[in-house]
């Protein structure tokens, strides 16, 4: 896809539609997209017209957007940044540290810690930088914790250690102080004790004045 494959129409919401009672309330309301599908016009239609937000699926993941040592491909991502501007539509950058989608120039690798952190801290650098003031908030770290609580044994884990959590929001603050930043993951919605593990452990971030915004 290229950014003149846009739909060059702006959607207008109904105002009985998601988006337009999002809106009233001063809500964002988001959905996951992938490019392919908003050149669809039914899609596009239902996208734009319910939902004042989007989160990019997997082409801000490391394989699609960083899958050569030191050649990055923004052309997705770009794509989806774009269509957001002209539908009016917030997004949400995801995501910058994760387990999986890695690309083999990375799992293949073997590097001391201080490379392992000058990669970590180049490809956040770098993913943020390019995309400063277009995107409002990020998934920096995603999925980390395990159901029991512990932290999981991830490669990032392995390569640098639990440093590279508080490491990964400081680089992206860095980067766009402006930025929203987020800790994501799944199955921590209830009580249970990977949520507590989640709040104990952003709450030590918080304290230690590491800048994390929420918590996805």
């Amino acid at each position: 896809l290229l950014i003149d494959d846009l739909p060059s129409e702006k959607i207008t919401p109904m105002p009985d539609s998601l988006r337009s009672l999002a809106e009233r309330h001063g809500l964002t309301i988001g959905a996951g997209v992938s490019p392919g599908f908003t050149t669809d016009p039914f899609y596009n239609n239902l996208l734009a017209g319910e939902f004042n937000g989007l989160t990019p699926e997997n082409v801000m993941k490391w394989d699609t957007i960083h899958p050569e040592y030191g050649r990055y491909d923004f052309s997705q991502g770009d794509w989806l940044v774009s269509y957001a501007r002209l539908q009016n539509m917030k997004v949400r950058g995801h995501v910058l540290v994760w387990d999986l989608q890695l690309p083999k120039w990375i799992t293949e690798a073997e590097h001391s810690r201080a490379t392992w952190m000058r990669i970590l801290c180049r490809h956040i650098k770098t993913v943020v930088s390019h995309y400063r003031g277009q995107i409002y908030a990020w998934d920096v770290v995603n999925e980390a914790v395990n159901g029991d609580g512990t932290l999981r044994n991830s490669f990032w884990m392995k390569t640098i250690g639990p440093e590279h959590i508080a490491m990964a929001f400081q680089w992206a603050h860095e980067a766009d102080p402006d930025a929203l930043l987020f800790y994501n993951d799944n199955q921590g919605e209830g009580l249970n004790v990977k949520s507590q593990s989640i709040y104990l452990r952003v709450r030590s971030l918080v304290e230690a004045g590491v800048p994390i915004h929420g918590v996805g």
